[in-house]
């Protein structure tokens, strides 16, 4: 079986996604429960409880990662469209690329949770959540392995790199830099690898990192079943 755990970049296409074609390659059913807006708090926390609840013996897990900067809610008072799967009361938040999102009520970062959302920012560090994003990805590959699941953890977007060196983040770093099942967040990602091959993205979204800009539209479905050959040649 495949399962595949992420937000858009998972998900969203003009036609069927790499999920599909993985499950297609190996004529086995493929579980798709990436939720667009996804934080990376929700993709791990539903990543490991699904999987623990599966009693097939033979899943292959795909993991795509997201923004540091999208956290999550416990908001009692969600209507049932704003829920995301099998996860209780949590709501995922995108702080978005718009420079003038913190005043456009149409986003869901605004509006009610505009206070939260605002202390957020002031307290922000890329470097903070880099930890947690490597503590993370080291304990949800290791949790992986004792259930014997196959797993490729990869990022959506291209993640930002920070100073590796400190004593509270190298053993993270390199744990996870040397799990050959961990494509390098940092340097490799959906969006960049199929910029690379050619792909031009369905819409029209750039990302700024240390002065470079890199393009991490959605793609359609010739990327996605090209990014399926890149992980079956390469991880599966």
């Amino acid at each position: 079986m495949i399962y595949v755990n992420g937000d858009s970049y998972a998900c969203v296409s003009n036609g069927r996604v790499y999920a599909d074609f993985l499950g297609e390659h190996f004529n086995t059913q493929a579980i798709n429960a990436a939720v667009v807006g996804s934080c990376n708090s929700r993709i791990i926390r539903t990543t490991i409880r699904d999987l623990s609840r599966m009693s097939d013996k033979n899943i292959c897990a795909v993991i795509s990662l997201t923004f540091p900067i999208r956290t999550e809610i416990w908001d009692q008072d969600l209507v049932e469209t704003t829920r995301l799967g099998n996860d209780g009361e949590f709501i995922s938040m995108q702080m978005t690329h718009d420079k003038n999102w913190f005043y456009n009520q149409s986003y869901p970062s605004t509006g009610k949770y505009r206070d939260y959302v605002k202390q957020r920012l002031i307290w922000y560090s890329i470097e903070a959540e880099t930890v947690t994003l490597l503590q993370n990805i080291w304990l949800l590959a290791t949790w992986l392995r004792s259930r014997k699941i196959k797993y490729v953890i990869l990022s959506g977007p291209l993640q930002e790199p920070v100073s590796f060196d400190s004593d509270f983040i190298k053993d993270f770093y390199q744990a996870v830099l040397a799990d050959r099942n961990v494509i390098d967040i940092f340097s490799q990602s959906f969006c960049e690898w199929c910029v690379k091959q050619g792909h031009r993205p369905i819409d029209n979204f750039t990302q700024e990192i240390h002065g470079k800009t890199y393009i991490i539209g959605h793609h359609g479905e010739a990327a996605h079943q090209a990014f399926s050959k890149f992980l079956i040649d390469n991880y599966l």
